[in-house]
């Protein structure tokens, strides 16, 4: 592992060598690397693939003819990956990171994209207001306190029923990746959904209630049809 000041002179090196080169392209998907929003070390990852074990999941699960719920939209590469990519028709996304949502929608812009219905909120286990840590590098924010230096702030908490009850369509997939706040999501929650692509985060929230929340999907009918290292495509009749 590298040490923080051989990591912070990578980073730095990596945006001097891109810094002419406006987004990168991951999988057909284009991304911006010099929005406010994108660390030194958020541009290197970037650079270097991002979010590169989702999508074999993503192509195990998906089909054109569903529809989908993001919930932890982040820079929208997921989002945009399965509207352009796997085309399916429609998106709606939900973030709690207020600095993304132009990054997000530059992100379609790139893409020939018009955004997909945007919700600002965190995804909780209940409806009111929420603390959110926003770390300076976006994919470490979260419901949970990791750091000392995170810029922390109130934002509306959202159940996924409600979510679901201001969406224009139904969604029938699920794909969540909110930093450790799946644990809180109430199992009955989850059954809105036929299919779920989802990042379990045993590291923050401890191993046995990832594993509770696991088995709790399996229990209400989910099989796992694929998986890498903790997330997982689950799909039920």
């Amino acid at each position: 592992m590298l040490r923080p000041y051989a990591r912070s002179l990578r980073n730095s090196l990596a945006t001097l060598m891109l810094r002419n080169t406006p987004a990168v392209t991951l999988d057909g998907v284009h991304l911006s690397l010099h929005h406010p929003a994108i660390s030194n070390q958020m541009r290197y990852v970037l650079w270097r693939g991002y979010e590169q074990r989702d999508i074999p999941l993503l192509k195990e699960m998906m089909a054109p003819d569903d529809s989908v719920l993001v919930a932890g939209a982040s820079i929208g590469f997921l989002s945009i990956y399965c509207r352009k990519i796997i085309g399916v028709k429609h998106v709606a996304m939900a973030e709690a990171n207020d600095a993304l949502r132009s990054l997000l929608a530059e992100n379609f812009r790139l893409n020939g994209l018009a955004q997909e219905p945007f919700i600002l909120g965190a995804v909780a286990g209940h409806d009111g207001d929420i603390e959110f840590h926003a770390h300076e590098n976006f994919w470490s924010s979260s419901i949970l306190a990791r750091s000392a230096t995170e810029k922390v702030s109130v934002v509306p908490a959202m159940t996924l029923p409600t979510i679901l009850a201001r969406l224009p369509f139904r969604p029938t997939t699920l794909i969540m990746d909110i930093e450790g706040g799946e644990v809180e999501i109430p199992g009955h929650h989850f059954d809105h959904f036929k299919k779920i692509m989802i990042e379990l985060h045993p590291k923050l929230t401890g191993k046995e209630p990832a594993d509770k929340l696991l088995a709790s999907l399996e229990q209400q009918g989910f099989r796992i049809l694929r998986a890498a290292g903790h997330s997982y495509a689950l799909r039920r009749p």
